[in-house]
């Protein structure tokens, strides 16, 4: 659960394949508890979801603003 809150606009990267120049798009989720960096094969769909997402919050300086986030399990 932690990392998903840490995944911003910017974790979502292309990574293009050596064999076949094919475009794959890769969600890069950072180090938490297991200290290790991952990257994640995301399907066409999801990608599409979180570029309209973004498109749609993204301010007119093309800045993503940043969001409170309330838990409510901590009260």
């Amino acid at each position: 659960m932690e990392e998903l809150l840490e995944i911003t606009d910017l974790a979502l990267v292309s990574y293009r394949l050596p064999d076949t120049g094919e475009i794959v798009p890769l969600l890069q989720i950072v180090p938490s508890k297991s200290n290790e960096e991952r990257l994640l094969l995301v399907p066409p769909e999801l990608v599409s979801v979180l570029a309209s997402v973004v498109h749609r919050i993204r301010g007119e300086d093309g800045r993503v603003p940043l969001a409170a986030r309330y838990d409510r399990t901590s009260e």
